[in-house]
C-alpha cells in the first residue's frame, strides 16, 4: 500500500505536517545553521589574520547562507512568526556582510599603510646610508686629518718646549760656569797677588 492509495484523513494530515516540519528543520539546519557558523568563524579568523583566503571563504558562506534562508522561507511561507524570523536573520546576515566589507577594506589600508611604512623604512635607509657616505666619512676623514695635524703642533710644541728647556739650561749652566769663572779668577788674582808679595 502506498501513500497515495491510503485515504485523506488524520493520520495523513499529521503526517504531511511531519514531514513538511522535518523538511523546514532540515534546510533551516544545513542550509541557514551550519553555513552561518562557518561564516562566523572565518570572521573571526579574518579579523585575526588577515589572510585573503578566510575573507573570500567568509563571502561564500555568507552567500549559502542567505541562499538556503530563501530556501527556508519558501518552506515557512503563510507562517507569520517564521517569516519575521527569517526577515531578523536575512538583516543581521546583511550586517554581518557590512561588517566583512568594512573589515575587508580596513584591513586593505592597512596593508597600504604597512606598504608605505616599509617604503619609507627602506627610504629613510638609503637617506642614512647617503647621509653617512655624503657626511659622517668626510667629517671621520676631517676628524683623522686634525688629529694627525693636532699630533703635529703637539709634537712640535713638545720639542719646541723641550728645546726651550735644553736653551735654558745651557744658558743657567754657562750663567753658573761664568759666576763661577769669575769667583775663581778674584781667587785666583788674589793668590797671584799675594805670591808677588802684596798681603794688602
Amino acid at each position: 500500500v502506498s501513500l497515495e492509495e491510503v485515504a485523506p484523513g488524520p493520520v495523513m494530515d499529521k503526517t504531511a505536517d511531519l514531514a513538511r516540519w522535518s523538511e523546514i528543520d532540515l534546510v533551516l539546519n544545513e542550509k541557514v545553521i551550519i553555513p552561518t557558523l562557518q561564516l562566523q568563524r572565518y570572521l573571526h579568523d579574518y579579523a585575526a589574520h588577515k589572510n585573503p583566503d578566510d575573507l573570500t571563504r567568509l563571502n561564500t558562506y555568507l552567500d549559502d547562507a542567505r541562499s538556503g534562508l530563501r530556501d527556508w522561507g519558501k518552506l515557512v511561507s503563510g507562517e507569520n512568526e517564521l517569516e519575521a524570523a527569517e526577515d531578523e536573520v536575512d538583516s543581521r546576515l546583511g550586517a554581518m556582510r557590512s561588517i566583512a566589507m568594512s573589515l575587508g577594506l580596513l584591513v586593505q589600508a592597512e596593508v597600504r599603510d604597512r606598504e608605505a611604512l616599509m617604503q619609507n623604512i627602506s627610504a629613510v635607509l638609503d637617506l642614512l646610508s647617503q647621509t653617512q657616505a655624503g657626511v659622517v666619512a668626510p667629517a671621520k676623514e676631517l676628524a683623522v686629518q686634525g688629529a694627525a695635524s693636532a699630533r703635529r703642533v703637539s709634537l712640535r710644541w713638545l720639542f719646541g718646549a723641550a728645546g726651550a728647556a735644553v736653551l735654558f739650561s745651557l744658558a743657567l749652566v754657562l750663567c753658573v760656569n761664568l759666576s763661577m769663572v769669575r769667583a775663581l779668577r778674584k781667587i785666583t788674582n788674589v793668590m797671584v797677588r799675594i805670591a808677588q808679595g802684596d798681603l794688602g
